[in-house]
């Protein structure tokens, strides 16, 4: 796990982009979401050029809760487009760019204890 003995942020929530049966034995209606996402956002490393790091994860509904995570790593652009959410924008546009449009595959490995 990622040990800088700085503060985690997680970001989660539900993605809407498929009809999904109800829920069996519901005295209300409900609306399944048919996936998730998640974002994990680390202070970086001083000197680097993003103030943070940030591994962004989406998740089929029906994805076995023991299914390894790193197949679900995307970049923070694909959960904005997907989630229609806009994330660090107040960040410099280059910076944004450049850490909302890749899979920091490193960070997603050491979350991952790997």
């Amino acid at each position: 796990m990622v040990k800088t003995g700085k503060r985690v942020f997680v970001l989660t929530g539900p993605l809407y982009e498929r009809e999904m049966p109800k829920l069996p034995g519901a005295d209300e209606e409900h609306t399944i979401p048919s996936g998730y996402w998640r974002i994990i956002a680390v202070p970086a490393p001083q000197g680097s050029a993003a103030p943070i790091r940030v591994a962004a994860f989406i998740f089929a509904q029906e994805t076995p809760g023991r299914k390894p995570a790193a197949s679900d790593a995307v970049s923070v652009r694909d959960v904005e487009q997907r989630a229609g959410l806009d994330f660090f924008w107040t960040l410099p546009d280059d910076v944004e760019d450049r850490m909302e449009g890749t899979v920091d595959g490193a960070l997603v490995q050491e979350l991952l204890g790997k």
